[in-house]
């Protein structure tokens, strides 16, 4: 019974399971991140529409950041295709006028060498990084 009715969407609450235990640790992830002093807001963000799209969880800052988090829970190290499904979110984010945007991946198992070595990302939290 278990692996025909848990195991095939075991991954997928995995998944769910991370992003909310990394939403209800916001504050905890902004001090791992360096700037827990500086929240001014944070949450899931979602926008409706035909570009309709959802950010994980986001941080706006009173030192006039945007921290964008994409979180990705997977058995391995995180590949490049988070790079352009981040940036698609980027672009289509509104920016208030003034501010500057930042980019995070937290991913319990890291990210490929590729990821890494593009810089694309500010910060990538590990969950070594969390414990």
């Amino acid at each position: 019974l278990f692996s025909k009715k848990v195991l095939p969407n075991w991954e997928a609450w995995l998944g769910l399971a991370f992003e909310g235990f990394c939403i209800q640790n916001a504050y905890y992830l902004a001090k791992k991140l360096g700037f827990a002093d500086e929240i001014d807001s944070f949450g899931p963000y979602f926008e409706r529409g035909q570009a309709g799209f959802q950010i994980d969880l986001i941080f706006k800052r009173m030192d006039k950041v945007i921290t964008l988090c994409e979180i990705k829970y997977m058995k391995n190290p995180v590949g490049g295709l988070v790079i352009a499904e981040v940036e698609k979110k980027a672009r289509l984010l509104k920016i208030p006028k003034g501010y500057s945007l930042e980019k995070v991946l937290i991913a319990p198992n890291g990210a490929e060498k590729s990821v890494k070595e593009s810089e694309y990302f500010h910060q990538i939290l590990e969950l070594k990084d969390l414990f």
